[in-house]
């Protein structure tokens, strides 16, 4: 397990440039009185902004790609700016975007953004960040916002909605902490929260339709959630709400049933009892699902819910254990042929199930995908699990369109028993972001994952800034005869394959990396067998090729044999390193075997390519005269003649290797 998320942590790998959109005059940003337009950033303390975009390592900034895409990377004000008039709309607030379209602010580090004191009074609706169209956060920060209303997204002609796929918006203050309104008599005013958290003074919505849908993550407020409209709808799904107050109805509506849940819960409670020793009353209903625990006096709901995932149609708590076949979990262990859920990690004892799906959400939260999509499977959990495997282990899905496992964030497979998923016209595995920073499926011990489905293992992330990853350290993973290989999507995505061994047959490709900004396939030890028919391994970035490297381990690529097509083996720029070889066969033939060649040089061969040229002697030249200093492996291979030093003589004598008259070793 900490392992696991130790290899999340390493995943901050080097993010591409985020893309650039043509900019039009009605695009800007206002921090105070300094006027961001076009691609250009600010730094923190600064008096004017600059052109272009910040370095990767730069921090303390706020960018603008110049229409609607921000970064705020440790971003700190305190000002405001003078009232600004959008329409019939005048604010003053400490920070103004004005986009064309929705506008995606990636948090990065910890931001705040006060209002200062003199802003006071100046109008009644004075915000710390106002949007005038509709705002996504992004990434795994978090945001501060002080002042009189802490976030304020108004639209005169489109719906108003604040959408928080991940990370942390903090907006607590007296007045609102959140109020998204649509001033046109047909707008909407919606707030979703699909991964992200929430810590709010008030919420407030106001518009002629308006809506609160929690996906998963956490909403918490000190005073109201009222929606101020003709038509309201409150959806729980997995996710948690607490509502804590004693200055007014928690949650106000022109009606009964304000939420409705799915597998999450409200809570909603008084701070403290009034002088007469009461508390005060709601006037909300709340319908919960049967197997969410409910105290509904009249006066206070709580619901209790634990972390969970969702097995053969059962939810498994914390601590409960599900045997094979059976439709209610226990605290008891089996003796044999059971599921346990702790801690985050699914263990599976002999476990096997043979039977549909149930229904859950997918791609909601991405600039990619609409909301409410849906798909059915196995086995469901809303945030990265470890799975551990005892014994055989089997997933078969009955329902043709039922996926085996999904999981949002990660999944890392443990211990050295097997899984079997099967699943005829979906996928084995599905990984979905959902608002995480990265996806990732990793594998390692002795374990083996087979799989028979059309989909063998998707990782999907289209979250802005997003990593990928497919890693596979240990055990075997093999996927015969499917459609659809190994398919990992991201900006930044990535197939590292370091021990174990992976097989993947398919129909259109073995593996498959599509990176928006960068993508890479590596093979650096273990063994790793593709058979594609149109591809081996694909890898691209755009429409560049991504980078195909072999270090080490064995591979084997076949390609389907075709008397009226051509099929390639690999798409990707190709590098070959770690005197790694071709064994046997040749990229344009039909099948090719790369691995460590039967005579390694190494003596003389600095930069470790499998052989001795000029390139070896200008590192020796450069290092003697400290232009490039060798790491310590290559220093010991530029020691040619063994004097504990690498100096003008070793330069003679690999140069002479290369011009033949004289030969190393």
């Amino acid at each position: 397990m900490k392992r696991f998320f130790a290899v999340l942590l390493l995943l901050t790998l080097v993010l591409g440039m985020i893309p650039v959109s043509a900019a039009g005059d009605e695009c800007y940003i206002m921090v105070g009185d300094i006027k961001l337009s076009g691609v250009c950033y600010l730094p923190n303390g600064a008096t004017e902004a600059i052109a272009g975009a910040p370095a990767r390592d730069a921090t303390g900034y706020i960018s603008f790609n110049g229409r609607n895409i921000v970064k705020m990377n440790d971003f700190t004000f305190n000002g405001f700016t003078t009232e600004q008039s959008y329409g019939d709309t005048s604010v003053s607030a400490a920070v103004h975007i004005v986009s064309d379209s929705d506008v995606y602010i990636a948090l990065i580090g910890d931001s705040e953004i006060t209002a200062s004191d003199s802003l006071a009074g100046l109008v009644s609706d004075a915000a710390a960040l106002y949007c005038n169209q509709s705002v996504v956060f992004e990434k795994g920060g978090s945001i501060t916002l002080i002042s009189e209303i802490g976030l304020l997204v108004c639209s005169e002609t489109t719906e108003s909605k604040v959408t928080v796929n991940s990370g942390n918006v903090y907006a607590d203050e007296p007045y609102c902490g959140i109020l998204a309104i649509n001033n046109s008599d047909s707008g909407s005013a919606r707030i979703v929260t699909y991964n992200g958290y929430i810590n709010s003074s008030n919420i407030v919505l106001g518009a002629k339709s308006t809506s609160l849908v929690q996906y998963f993550g956490i909403i918490e407020v000190y005073g109201c959630i009222a929606f101020e409209s003709e038509r309201y709808t409150g959806l729980v799904k997995g996710g948690r709400i607490y509502v804590t107050t004693d200055s007014c109805p928690a949650v106000t509506a022109n009606g009964e049933g304000c939420f409705e849940i799915d597998g999450g819960m409200v809570c909603v409670e008084p701070a403290s009892e009034n002088d007469e020793g009461e508390y005060p009353i709601f006037d909300c209903e709340v319908a919960f699902d049967d197997d969410i625990a409910v105290e509904c006096d009249g006066r206070s709901m709580t619901a209790i819910e634990r972390a969970s995932v969702i097995l053969g149609g059962v939810r498994i708590f914390d601590g409960e254990y599900l045997a094979s076949g059976a439709s209610k979990t226990v605290t008891e262990k089996p003796e044999s042929n059971y599921a346990y859920f702790k801690d985050g990690v699914l263990t599976l004892n002999g476990y096997e199930y043979e039977g549909d799906g149930i229904e859950y959400i997918y791609g909601v939260g991405t600039e990619y995908y609409e909301p409410y999509n849906s798909d059915y499977a196995i086995l469901i959990s809303y945030s990265p699990i470890v799975l551990e495997l005892i014994g055989e282990n089997s997933l078969v899905a009955e329902d043709s369109y039922t996926n085996c496992i999904h999981v949002y964030g990660g999944l890392a497979v443990e211990g050295d028993g097997g899984l079997y998923l099967y699943s005829e016209s979906a996928k084995a595995i599905d990984i979905d972001d959902l608002g995480y920073g990265s996806t990732i499926f990793y594998m390692q011990s002795g374990g083996k994952v087979t799989v028979d489905a059309k989909y063998s293992l998707k990782i999907d992330n289209k979250s802005l800034d997003s990593i990928a990853l497919f890693a596979l350290d240990g055990g075997e993973f093999s996927a015969i005869d499917c459609t659809f290989g190994i398919t990992v999507r991201a900006d930044v995505a990535a197939a590292l394959i370091n021990g174990g061994k992976v097989e993947v047959s398919s129909g259109q490709h073995g593996i498959e990396v599509d990176g928006g900004e960068y993508a890479e396939i590596t093979i650096d030890g273990g063994e790793a067998l593709f058979t594609g028919w149109d591809e081996a391994m694909r890898c691209y970035n755009f429409d560049k090729p991504g980078e195909v490297i072999f270090g080490g381990g064995r591979t084997v690529l076949t390609k389907k044999a075709s008397l009226d097509e051509d099929y390639t083996l690999i798409e990707g720029n190709i590098t070959m390193r770690n005197q790694v070889k071709i064994l046997s066969g040749s990229l344009e033939g039909e099948e090719v075997v790369i691995g460590i060649g039967e005579a390694v040089l190494s003596l003389g061969d600095v930069n470790a390519d499998g052989k001795i040229d000029q390139y070896d002697y200008i590192l020796v030249k450069r290092h003697y005269f400290e232009t490039r200093i060798l790491a310590e492996e290559e220093e010991a291979r530029a020691d040619v003649n063994a004097d504990g030093k690498v100096d003008q003589y070793d330069y003679i004598l690999i140069a002479r290797h290369y011009f033949g008259t004289f030969v190393i070793g």
